[in-house]
């Protein structure tokens, strides 16, 4: 009898043992599955923060529509193969080469072309060097512009502006507005000097009014600069008017 009661004590700290064991184990196991799903969100979250969202816009070079879509890239990828993807995104191909395409930061509200990336200039900087700062989602968004066969496009970088210049004759009456790029360190003089090598004019006998909204102000003595002038007007109504003495 004694010894049938030992070996039921026995039998009853041993299963006691084994499913202390058997708990622990399975401690254990949810332990490490918690830790593993902790690292693999943290995995996916390291590999998300090194995505870079931009909002893509391009004119079509044959139908001139305006066309918007995500550019999805990695921080680490050179320029030309994001240039690539743009590409590729926008379907531009068999319209026009590659050849004749860049990517410029751009403004959509205020229809700006801030800077162009030019591939001559920054084929060797990834885009995560490119844009600075670190971050998944950008202010602004980035162009593909073309460019016909000839064209020679001109570079375009920060601190500069687009305004529309509308070049008046008094004898003959107002001519288009076109638009035109200026740096926002310019003085009104300089101003005058560039309109005068694009239009061949003398810019002696040029007079500038600035039309902003339905206010006209001479600036023709203004001595600021043209930062200073454009301030307090917006890139949808900024027009200047330039009036042939």
């Amino acid at each position: 009898m004694k010894v049938e009661l030992l070996e039921y004590l026995r039998s009853l700290t041993s299963n006691t043992d084994s499913d202390e064991v058997e708990t622990q184990c399975g401690e254990n196991r949810n332990k490490e599955t918690s830790n593993e799903n902790i690292e693999y969100d943290s995995l996916n979250d390291e590999m998300e923060y090194q995505m870079y969202l931009f909002t893509l816009y391009c004119n079509h070079p044959v139908t001139g529509e305006f066309m918007e879509s995500i550019l999805e890239v990695h921080k680490d990828e050179l320029l030309p193969t994001v240039l690539d993807k743009a590409y590729e995104l926008m379907k531009l191909a068999p319209h026009i080469p590659i050849e004749r395409c860049r990517l410029v930061k751009y403004h959509y509200v205020d229809d700006l072309m801030e800077q162009s990336f030019d591939l001559d200039e920054f084929q060797h900087q990834t885009i995560g060097q490119i844009v600075g700062r670190a971050s998944r989602y950008y202010p602004f968004g980035l162009f593909l512009e073309t460019c016909e066969e000839s064209e020679i496009s001109d570079k375009y970088h920060d601190g500069a502006n687009n305004i529309m210049i509308s070049v008046v004759d008094v004898s003959t009456g107002k001519g288009p507005a076109k638009p035109m790029r200026v740096e926002e360190g310019w003085t009104v003089r300089e101003l005058k000097q560039h309109i005068g090598e694009v239009y061949s004019l003398n810019s002696s006998c040029m007079r500038l009014v600035m039309k902003n909204y339905n206010d006209v102000t001479d600036i023709s003595d203004v001595g600021c600069t043209l930062e200073e002038i454009f301030r307090k007007s917006t890139h949808e109504d900024r027009q200047v008017l330039t009036l042939i003495l």
